[in-house]
């Protein structure tokens, strides 16, 4: 999986919302420029990030709290996430 950065302007006055991309918080991977892609806001409040580097590959993945997501100033967005649905099979 790669995500393809084309980014935009974007304006950081929309909601939060699945695909909103924000910089790293802090640390290794701010130097580095990776980023968070919102994937899901969870029924209790979390939400759910994947972290990408600057080639749009993913390296890792972590939560945090929404209070702490909806003060962050979104940087980008990556379309389709918002209706992404994937399939569980039997093995």
């Amino acid at each position: 999986m790669i995500i393809d950065i084309q980014t935009n302007e974007f304006s950081p006055l929309l909601p939060v919302r699945p695909g909103n991309v924000y910089p790293c918080r802090g640390g290794r991977l701010l130097k580095e420029g990776s980023m968070f892609v919102l994937l899901h806001v969870t029924r209790n409040g979390m939400g759910l990030l994947l972290t990408i580097n600057r080639e749009g590959e993913p390296i890792g993945v972590s939560q945090y709290g929404m209070h702490c997501v909806e003060e962050w100033t979104p940087i980008a967005f990556v379309e389709g996430i918002e209706n992404l649905s994937l399939v569980m099979t039997s093995i």
